[in-house]
């Protein structure tokens, strides 16, 4: 069988997460990288001993891959995933997909257009804590979702913010709840639906950035209340990342650094967990990038549509933006 050639371009701090999925999976083989920085093409060459393009048009002409993971900052995000799209090349995009819902929406017309197969980069989807919970939360056992909650308490030197792009709103669209706690809204969106309303808070506590490191927000569905506090003020270290549901029949709460362990869960006196549910990681990227990517290259070769679709990035986007607009009001 045909291996799935790939490429990364933008090959900053989560590429080696994509780097390492390509090279640990049979049927794929990771290519070329791409980046307008010499001292990150010098890096990738030297690691992985494959060429590095200065730029996404280099790559499609000289050596056009079957699938590109773009890695590349956010505000890149939607003219690079159109030329991408527009060039037949299959697509992951890392989150959020582009920055703003008209731009999401004309990213979902061009790819009604075309052939290439495109994913979100949802990774936290495939962790066996998050899949259990969708599990139970799916299967109604749980009863009537009464309250949610996501708590993200994680830390951010100041060189984080101080690069070209992090710290700038234009860049990046917005801080802790765009470029890190976007994925524990995207579980909370799919558990709960869209909320009627929404209040909350932002704080930036960096001077020399432009972008909101604390947001604490309340939101109201119909016969439910969800609240989220989400921060990367959390000295010294990442203290955690979690999700958790109270419903009329129980409880469940994911938690760990990364969404990768479950707490408690129970249904009445029915225990949830299980050893096989939670795992251990080293970083908050957790260990389910290869998983993703696995499913992107099955979908490639079995012409179907991948498990998190684009259409999940809008949608994820289109809610964290409905946040921002209802903060500090």
């Amino acid at each position: 069988m045909k291996k799935i050639s790939a490429a990364i371009v933008g090959c900053g701090r989560v590429s080696k997460f994509h780097v390492s999925a390509y090279q640990n999976l049979p049927t794929a083989q990771l290519i070329a990288g791409v980046d307008i920085d010499a001292k990150r093409r010098e890096w990738f060459e030297n690691t992985f001993h494959l060429p590095a393009y200065n730029s996404l048009r280099d790559l499609l002409v000289k050596n056009p891959p079957d699938l590109i993971s773009l890695c590349t900052p956010s505000d890149l995000h939607f003219s690079q995933a159109k030329e991408i799209i527009k060039a037949g090349v299959n697509l992951i995009i890392e989150k959020p997909v582009c920055l703003s819902e008209s731009e999401g929406n004309e990213l979902l017309k061009l790819e009604g257009k075309s052939q290439p197969i495109i994913s979100t980069c949802f990774q936290n989807r495939f962790n066996p804590a998050v899949k259990k919970l969708l599990k139970f939360v799916g299967s109604k056992e749980l009863g009537k979702i009464l309250i949610g909650n996501v708590c993200v308490r994680w830390f951010r030197k100041p060189n984080y913010y101080i690069d070209h792009w992090h710290g700038s709103k234009r860049r990046s669209g917005g801080g802790v709840l765009m470029t890190q706690a976007i994925h524990h809204i995207d579980l909370l969106r799919i558990l709960m639906g869209t909320p009627d309303e929404i209040k909350g808070y932002s704080s930036c506590q960096r001077p020399y950035s432009e972008v909101e490191d604390i947001v604490v927000a309340c939101m109201k569905y119909p016969s439910a209340i969800a609240s989220i506090e989400c921060s990367t003020v959390a000295y010294p270290k990442d203290i955690e990342a979690s999700i958790s549901i109270v419903a009329k029949n129980g409880a469940i709460k994911v938690g760990g650094k990364s969404l990768n362990k479950i707490e408690y869960g129970f249904i009445g006196k029915k225990i949830l967990v299980g050893a096989a549910d939670s795992e251990d990681v080293t970083s908050v990227y957790g260990t389910s990038h290869i998983l993703l990517i696995k499913d992107v290259v099955d979908a490639i070769t079995e012409k179907r549509s991948p498990l998190i679709t684009l259409s999940e990035g809008v949608k994820s986007l289109n809610m964290v933006n409905r946040i921002y607009q209802n903060l500090n009001k």
